[in-house]
Formats: structure tokens, C-alpha cells, sequence
């Protein structure tokens, strides 16, 4: 037992937090070099389950998956906890002492081995352990090292996290409460043994950014976007459970459907029905993609003394616009012909400029400002038309009302100058 004058014992006292806080770290790095392994392959199947690749196997194929997940999770297991060194706490006053200049905590364990009874050297001992003692007080704990990439030279950890990430996105975690009824355990035994049973989700189109609707949560009446893909499954004898549906197309019921797995797109309002045990009822009604919608704010348009055009829109979709585009053609009605230009022009294309899209945002509902400067164009200060056109997701367009302009372009104030340059117009 260590005397309370002792000054390691003062200072370790002390520093009780740092030094705990010290060896949750060492814990935290060496759990980390364990079982990266195995959290990396828990990724990569959370993954894989959230975004239903399961779904596309035969049960064949999915029991030796799961059976070889198993084999390979418990092989990973038992790796990690062979290689799992519990840290000692002197390894963790080591680190703390190794942080600090001239290792205090190593100095103040020491004892003055010639000159003890010397009054100048005892003195000079005392003076050695006050500094260090000093020193000691300011530790601070050390942070862990948790990075692995000598560990992991090919970066499969990432992959793994990246795995998980996309089914988190893009995937449902409903998917993953599905998995155990298609092992031997929680399947076709199970459910025969326990009744027929089914489950189903509703997965919107993808540019619509609707997550999936599990249908055992769903009400009478259930909203979803045209092209919504409806996915069911059935457990238990063949025939217990069937299927009855108008939303997929057609005026009549298509009869009932009593394979273990279901699927269909939802293309009109109609009637989704499970019949049997346990079985549900919903009233589908299709929403349809409206089509893009742009409008030319022509009130706010401005021309800089350069000639560059700034042209602000407003433009909307219900499920974001993806994409657009200016059109800017000459008004031949309302050109003067008079002077150079009593001539027939040559043919020209119209000016087409894209239009630009928000930076943030899913892009339902925006103002933007199309900038450009024509100055150098032959139809500069000549009358003309501006149509926007904008496009959604699935390829639908909107037009916004033909704007009638004179093209913007740099101005001279010279006479001059103004002549030279509608003389350059004309030829």
C-alpha cells in the first residue's frame, strides 16, 4: 500500500478521469482492430437485405447465403475475441506518461538511491519531484488511434460503410423484418404451422423521392405515384391467400393470383384486395406525374451596359424539374424592314441556352436567372421571341407563353459607333 505522502499516489489521484478516459481508448482501438472484420460484413449484408437483393434469389440460393453469412459471422467472431487484449491499467498510465515531457508519472514512481542523507541532494530531490509532480498535473487524457488502414491496406471497410449507406438511402430497413420468414425457421414451416400469413410494401418511383410504404401499415385508402411497383408475399398453403387487383390496367378484375410472391405497377386508381386469413382491403388511387410548369418574369428582366442579359423564371414540378431550356428565335412580323435590312435574311437557327437549375433543393419549386450576353449575335437589338421549355424526370415537358423581346446587346451611345455597328448588322 502506498503511503498518502507517496507523490505518484497524490498525482495519480488526480488524475483519475484523464487516465480512465485513456484506457477507454485503448479499449475502443483494440475492439476496433478486432472486429472490423465483422462489422464490415454486418455492412455489406445490412446493406444488400435494405435494398431487397434478396428478393431476386431462389430459396436455394438464399439459405446457402445465410448459411455461409453464418459460418463466416462466427469465423470473424471468434478472430475478434482471440485477438481482444483486455487493457491493463499500467498500460494506460504508460500512454498518459508517454503524452507528457520527460515521462513525470516515471519520475515520481522513482526513489533517490545515493544522497539521501545529504541536506543539498535531499533538496535537489524534493525540487526534481515538485516539477514532475507539475508536470504530471496537467495531463490530459490521450485520444484513441482508431484508424485501420495498415490493417485494412484495401479499404474493404469502406466499401462496406458505402454499402450500408446506399441501402439506408435507398432501400427500406421494413425489408430486413421479411428476411427471417425465408429461412427454414421463419418460412414456408413456420408458416404452415403457424397459418398463412403475407406481407407487402408499395416502392414509388425512384425520382419521386416517396419512401416504400409497408402495406400492413397502410389505411383504407392509400396514395401512390403512377408507376409505384407493388410487391406482396405469401406464406402458408398454397391457395390459403390470393390476390385480387384493379390498379395494375384494365376495367375488370384480372382474378385472383396465388403464388407465394406478387408484383405489379400501379397504373390507375383501383382495388387492392388480400383475400383469406388475415387478409386486408385498400382502395388505390394513382397519383399521376404532372407535367413541369415555367413562367418568363419578362417585368424583371434586366440588360447590363455590356449587354448581358439577366432573364429571371419561375419554374415548379411536383417531383423536382430536372432539366431546361431557352429558346430565343427572330419575330419576323415585327422587324423593320426598312434599309439593310428590306433584304431577306439568311436562315438561321434559333438561339438555344440551357437554363439554369438550384444548387440545393429537390427543384419542385424555384427562381432562377438566365444570364447571357448576345451582343455579338446578328440578331443583336433585333425583335425576337423567348419560350422556356423545362423537363422533369420522365421526360415531360412545359412551355411558358412566348415573350416578345427586343435581344439585349450592349448599347452605343455614340451615333457613330451605333452606325458602324447596324451597318455590321445588315451585312
Amino acid at each position: 500500500m502506498s503511503r498518502p505522502s507517496d507523490p505518484l499516489a497524490t498525482a495519480m489521484a488526480r488524475l483519475r478521469l484523464p487516465l480512465g478516459l485513456t484506457w477507454a481508448g485503448l479499449l475502443a482501438e483494440r475492439v476496433a482492430r478486432a472486429f472490423w472484420p465483422l462489422l464490415s460484413l454486418l455492412a455489406v449484408v445490412a446493406g444488400g437485405v435494405f435494398l431487397g437483393l434478396y428478393e431476386h434469389a431462389s430459396p436455394i440460393v438464399f439459405q446457402v447465403g445465410a448459411a455461409t453469412f453464418a459460418l463466416a459471422a462466427l469465423a470473424l467472431g471468434l478472430r475478434g475475441f482471440l485477438r481482444l487484449r483486455w487493457p491493463r491499467r499500467a498500460e494506460a498510465v504508460a500512454r498518459l506518461d508517454a503524452s507528457l515531457d520527460g515521462r513525470p508519472l516515471a519520475a515520481l514512481g522513482d526513489a533517490q538511491a545515493i544522497g539521501s542523507d545529504d541536506a543539498a541532494s535531499a533538496a535537489l530531490w524534493r525540487a526534481h519531484q515538485a516539477r514532475m509532480a507539475t508536470r504530471a498535473a496537467g495531463a490530459r487524457h490521450v485520444p484513441p488511434d482508431l484508424r485501420l488502414a495498415r490493417f485494412d491496406p484495401y479499404g474493404l471497410r469502406h466499401i462496406a460503410l458505402l454499402v450500408l449507406v446506399i441501402g439506408l438511402v435507398f432501400g427500406s430497413v421494413w425489408r430486413a423484418g421479411a428476411v427471417a420468414q425465408l429461412g427454414p425457421a421463419g418460412g414456408s414451416g413456420a408458416a404452415l404451422a403457424q397459418g398463412p400469413a403475407w406481407e407487402g410494401w408499395i416502392e414509388p418511383p425512384r425520382h419521386t423521392g416517396i419512401p416504400s410504404l409497408y402495406l400492413a401499415d397502410q389505411k383504407d385508402v392509400i396514395h401512390a405515384p403512377v408507376g409505384s411497383e407493388v410487391t406482396l408475399r405469401f406464406y402458408g398453403a398454397e391457395g390459403a391467400l390470393s390476390l385480387h387487383e384493379t390498379a395494375s390496367g384494365g376495367d375488370e378484375d384480372t382474378g385472383p393470383k396465388t403464388g407465394s410472391e406478387q408484383s405489379f405497377e400501379i397504373a390507375q386508381d383501383g382495388v387492392l384486395r388480400i383475400d383469406g386469413p388475415g387478409g386486408r382491403g385498400w382502395q388505390v388511387e394513382a397519383v399521376a406525374d404532372a407535367a413541369p410548369q415555367v413562367a418568363v418574369l419578362d417585368s424583371e428582366a434586366r440588360t447590363s451596359f455590356e449587354g448581358q442579359m439577366s432573364q429571371p423564371f419561375e419554374a415548379r414540378d411536383d417531383y423536382g424539374v430536372t432539366g431546361g431550356q431557352a429558346v430565343i428565335a427572330l419575330d419576323m412580323e415585327r422587324v423593320a424592314r426598312r434599309h439593310g435590312l428590306a433584304v431577306e435574311p439568311e436562315p438561321r437557327a434559333p438561339i438555344r441556352l440551357d437554363l439554369p437549375l438550384p444548387m440545393m433543393g429537390d427543384g419542385a419549386e424555384f427562381t432562377e436567372t438566365l444570364i447571357a450576353n448576345l451582343s455579338q449575335h446578328p440578331w443583336a437589338h433585333l425583335p425576337v421571341t423567348l419560350r422556356m421549355t423545362v423537363t422533369d424526370a420522365i421526360g415531360q415537358e412545359g412551355q411558358s407563353d412566348p415573350t416578345e423581346m427586343t435581344l439585349p446587346a450592349r448599347r452605343f451611345f455614340d451615333p457613330l459607333a451605333a452606325a458602324v455597328i447596324e451597318q455590321r448588322r445588315d451585312l
